[in-house]
Order: structure tokens, then C-alpha cells, then sequence
């Protein structure tokens, strides 16, 4: 071996040497260990109610633990009954708002990468009233339907407001 070879054996050792402290460091270190976030069932899952398909108030004794958990974790457990029942009601007038709002729209959709208005309803509760707003490129991710056209949302608020307004406010 010549001194050039040498000197280049030397280079790769203290690199080899370099990478070995590292990965030692790495495994001395004690990392904190990010553990996603589940949704913990209570123990008492059984005395908890939900709305059959029937949509019926049902206690959740009547299902299996397996099938109790899976209704708990989509957010179909309710540990006080009117709770069950004032869900399946908010259901009920969403799919309904839903509905009328497609048929309102037409083949309109929010395109979020336009800069055009999406127009969208608010409830003011210390005054008691709704408000059309809109935004260009933010959603903010509400329950309730956009539209087209601040013309059409203000139609939406006439006919349903006090309905949101009974069951969703």
C-alpha cells in the first residue's frame, strides 16, 4: 500500500468511526416516543344508548362489546339518551340541508383553488340571528352547506333558519 491508499484507508476509517458515534448517540438518547391518539371506551359502554337503524332509541346491552365500541369510536354512543336523540335529529335536518343545497347548487361545487366567493351561513347567538359570510380559499370546515351565491344562501336561511336554529343552535 502506498501513502496515498493509506491516506485514503485513514479518511474512510474516521468516517466509518464518525457514523458508528452517531448511531450510538442515536440509540443512548432516550427518545420520547409519539403514540397516536385513540379514542378510549368507557367501561360502562353498555348503559350508553344510540339510534337503531329503525331509528329507535336503543341501550347499547343490546349489542354485542365488539359492536358497542364500534358504535362509541364513530361517535354513535351516548351516555344520556335525549343526547342520542337530539344526534339523530341533527342528522336527520343535515341530510336535508345536504339535499336541498345540491339541488340548489346544481353541478356547483366549492372549488377551494378559485379565488371566486363560496358563500356560507353564521348564527350569531347574542343577537339571535344568521349572517351570510364568505370566503375565496378558506373552508372552515362548517356543518352546514356552501353555496353559489349569497342570494341562495340568504333562500336557505328563509326556509330552514328555524329549524337550524331549534336543532343545531
Amino acid at each position: 500500500m502506498d501513502l496515498k491508499q493509506l491516506e485514503e484507508e485513514i479518511d474512510y476509517l474516521k468516517e466509518r468511526i464518525a457514523n458508528l458515534e452517531r448511531e450510538k448517540l442515536n440509540r443512548t438518547i432516550p427518545r420520547e416516543v409519539k403514540v397516536p391518539f385513540e379514542v378510549e371506551v368507557p367501561d360502562d359502554i353498555e348503559t350508553y344508548y344510540t339510534i337503531n337503524t329503525r331509528g329507535e332509541l336503543q341501550i347499547l346491552s343490546f349489542y354485542t362489546r365488539l359492536i358497542q365500541e364500534e358504535l362509541y369510536k364513530r361517535g354513535e354512543a351516548f351516555e344520556i339518551s335525549d343526547n342520542a336523540l337530539l344526534n339523530n335529529k341533527e342528522k336527520i335536518l343535515l341530510k336535508k340541508l345536504e339535499d336541498w343545497a345540491e339541488e340548489h347548487n346544481g353541478d356547483w361545487y366549492p372549488d377551494w383553488e378559485d379565488c371566486d366567493d363560496k358563500f356560507y351561513i353564521a348564527y350569531h347567538h347574542g343577537l339571535g340571528w344568521f349572517k351570510v359570510c364568505s370566503d375565496m380559499r378558506v373552508n372552515s370546515f362548517n356543518k352546514l352547506p356552501y353555496f353559489k351565491s349569497n342570494e341562495l344562501a340568504l333562500e336557505f336561511i328563509e326556509e330552514f333558519g328555524d329549524e337550524i336554529k331549534e336543532v343545531l343552535c
